[in-house]
């Protein structure tokens, strides 16, 4: 290779050598190709497939994504319209082996197994062109069984807020009736309210409450006076006929007669013998 001279060096570091020229001129002759990307708007028209079961139907809102290389936006926009119904029936074709293996009403788990079936994407050839469609599905829940679902779901809101309410109204009530309680307390003097001085105030207390409470309170009361009286006629009756039985026939009327009664109250039968009348605590005292 023959040494370049002086002037032959000065020139190549102004203008760069030939063959340096020759590949800049041939990089900015070469045709660049771009990307096209076109998104149609959603049809309203969803795609609809069996679910598991074969008795509902899930509801695909499909998305199509179109891109080329080989063409102008407007250009894209035409050819792709043309594949638009053959792009749903391919959709379909893919994922309704997928959809069937969901519940009709598990429709989050089944848009993402069905997007991932169509992540892949696929091709048309059109004159020589090449487009590409990607599709992604939103998945709804089919209206027939949406109107199915209706009535039970409005049951069970109704009977939440029926539970709802009842609970706070309840805590009102309770709150209400301590503060009566002790008003009554207050007013009579009363050391303490034990359960006998609770027992007898509370169905006053529910009648300045609440109308309601106060009913149920007041049928409760009359049920444990009926069952006082039905213990009093007993222990009458075992008194009238204590002369003619012995003392174990006598002892065991009335204790079979108080073993009743408790029990229907709900208390103790041997409570009253561990307690004296001025409400202490025998095995307190004694401890």
């Amino acid at each position: 290779m023959a040494k370049k001279g002086l002037f032959q060096r000065l020139h190549d570091w102004l203008f760069g050598t030939k063959d340096e020229i020759e590949s800049q001129s041939a990089g900015s002759a070469a045709p660049t190709s771009k990307l096209v990307e076109y998104e149609p708007a959603d049809s309203t028209e969803p795609i609809v497939v069996s679910a598991k079961g074969d008795v509902f139907h899930l509801h695909l809102i499909p998305h199509f994504r179109w891109s080329t290389d080989q063409l102008t936006f407007s250009e894209l926009e035409q050819r792709s319209a043309k594949y638009k119904d053959v792009a749903r029936s391919e959709l379909l074709h893919r994922v309704w082996s997928t959809a069937r293996r969901f519940d009709p009403d598990d429709t989050d788990a089944a848009e993402k197994a069905i997007n991932q079936v169509l992540e892949a994407g696929w091709c048309y050839e059109d004159e020589a062109v090449t487009l590409r469609c990607k599709a992604s599905a939103r998945v709804v829940l089919d209206p027939e069984l949406r109107d199915h679902k209706l009535p039970i779901e409005k049951k069970r809101l109704n009977l939440k807020a029926d539970y709802d309410l009842g609970t706070l109204k309840a805590e009102l009530v309770e709150s209400l009736a301590g503060r009566w309680l002790a008003a009554f307390q207050s007013l009579e003097m009363l050391p303490q309210l034990g359960p006998d001085e609770r027992q007898f105030l509370l169905p006053y207390a529910a009648s300045l409450t609440d109308e309601g409470f106060a009913k149920v309170m007041l049928a409760l009361a009359g049920h444990r006076r009926q069952l006082g009286r039905e213990l009093a006629d007993v222990l009458q009756q075992a008194s009238r006929d204590h002369e003619r039985v012995g003392l174990y026939e006598f002892a065991n009327a009335y204790d079979k007669a108080l073993r009743t009664f408790c029990r229907q109250m709900g208390i103790d039968p041997f409570s009253w013998a561990q307690s004296n009348l001025d409400g202490t605590d025998d095995t307190a005292v004694n401890a």
